[in-house]
C-alpha cells in the first residue's frame, strides 16, 4: 500500500472536518488491507454527511482508481473502479449512444 499521510477531510457540506490518516493508491495493485485497525474507502468526498471520513482508522482515497475493467456494448453493463465518477461515465459512454 502507498505511504499513509495526514489530511483534513470532510463530507460535501464541509462539516465535520476530520484530521484523517489517508492513503492514495495510484493503481489497484497498490491497494491492500491494513495489518490492523479499520479502513474506509472514500470516493470524491461528495456524500452528504460524514459517510466516508474517519479519525480512528485508515481512509483509502480512490480518486486515482478510475479505470474501466470492462464494458458490454450489447447490454451496457459497466464494471469500473471505485474512483470513476458519474461525470466520467457520462463523458465516456454518452457519445457512444449510452
Amino acid at each position: 500500500m502507498t505511504t499513509a499521510t495526514r489530511q483534513l477531510i470532510s463530507g460535501w457540506g464541509r462539516y465535520p472536518v476530520t484530521n484523517a490518516v489517508v492513503v492514495r493508491p495510484r493503481c489497484m495493485s497498490e491497494v491492500a488491507l491494513p495489518a490492523a485497525g479499520t479502513l474506509i474507502c472514500r470516493g470524491q468526498g461528495r456524500s452528504y454527511g460524514d459517510a466516508a471520513i474517519s479519525s480512528h482508522g485508515l481512509v483509502l482515497l480512490t480518486e486515482a482508481l478510475n479505470g474501466v475493467h470492462r464494458f458490454d456494448v450489447d447490454t451496457g453493463l459497466l464494471v469500473a473502479e471505485a474512483g470513476m465518477t458519474i461525470g466520467d461515465i457520462l463523458n465516456e459512454f454518452v457519445p457512444r449512444g449510452w
